[in-house]
């Protein structure tokens, strides 16, 4: 090659295209034209059809492709189940495989490099790597028919009922953020969630608001065995504080939230009321003190 020259940069054809172009020729078409009909170069076609190069470009791969067939569809049931490959669990996978199959690979100690990862996501386009939204393990394991079941009941309870009569409560904890890594998924996945337990360390607050918009003011429950002034200080005035021992909603302060938040709200309302929420069990004891308010209230 002369001075200042630079060698041609070969075009992009995939493997599917080379199959076609040389089906093609077999099938009676040239093949300058089999080229020009599937962008591959005319000595690429006249190599494969004599057999004098491989069907694959680059440098071989360790695994055969009915072994990396098979991790790629184990990896996307993980990844379906919750419980996605990351980048090391599938490098620590693949060195558990070769090193049980007594295998000697380029890799250093059978482990491979961070780069293997690259190139087989590349080889398999099924795959992505994407961002994990932990949830909870009994959140994971709600079915479809628990989902039908609760819609059908509440599509029965709403019946001739006004929007400011259906309330909706939940508890959530402002916590430090797990994180999150990137895993292997099924391309196209919307939802990219890992299966974890997570702590509730820190402060719980509880929301509340009907279907017509209206929300009631929050309640604020510390992790502490005594209330502080100064934890109220920069707060609405409206607001409701108080403090367990474990940041949660434990029965006494589901009960505080209900009897001065909740209560005086639904007594000046008319007719039957609705109120959708986390298991009241989990809040309150099954003794007969507030229960039979809320089941005389919401029937």
């Amino acid at each position: 090659m002369s001075p200042g020259r630079s060698r041609k940069k070969g075009k992009e054809y995939s493997e599917a295209e080379v199959q076609e172009a040389v089906a093609m020729v077999k099938s009676g078409v040239s093949v300058r034209e089999a080229g020009q009909a599937t962008n591959v170069p005319k000595s690429t076609i006249m190599d494969r059809i004599s057999g004098a190069h491989g069907s694959k470009r680059g440098r071989p791969t360790e695994l055969t492709e009915e072994e990396e067939e098979y991790i790629k569809e184990m990896v996307l049931l993980l990844g379906d189940w919750g419980f996605p490959f990351t980048r090391l669990d599938l490098r620590l996978f693949v060195k558990s495989y070769l090193d049980k199959k007594g295998m000697v690979s380029r890799f250093k100690n059978n482990f491979p490099t961070k780069r293997f990862v690259d190139t087989f996501v590349n080889r398999h386009p099924e795959l992505r790597m994407r961002n994990t939204n932990p949830i909870k393990r009994a959140r994971a394991a709600v079915s479809r028919e628990k989902v039908m079941m609760f819609y059908n009941n509440y599509k029965k309870c709403v019946e001739d009922l006004p929007p400011e009569n259906v309330f909706n409560y939940d508890e959530t904890c402002m916590r430090d953020d797990p994180g999150s890594k990137k895993c292997l998924f099924r391309k196209g996945t919307k939802h990219c969630e890992k299966v974890m337990n997570t702590s509730k360390s820190n402060i719980s607050v509880m929301f509340c608001g009907n279907a017509a918009g209206h929300m009631l003011p929050p309640m604020v429950v510390y992790k502490a065995l005594n209330m502080y002034s100064g934890w109220k200080k920069g707060g609405e005035k409206n607001f409701k504080y108080s403090c367990s021992a474990s940041g949660w909603f434990d029965m006494y302060q589901f009960e505080l939230w209900f009897e001065e938040m909740m209560l005086p709200l639904l007594k000046k309302l008319e007719g039957k009321k609705l109120i959708i929420g986390d298991n009241v069990s989990s809040h309150i004891s099954p003794r007969q003190s507030l229960i039979d308010i809320y089941i005389t209230i919401v029937q």
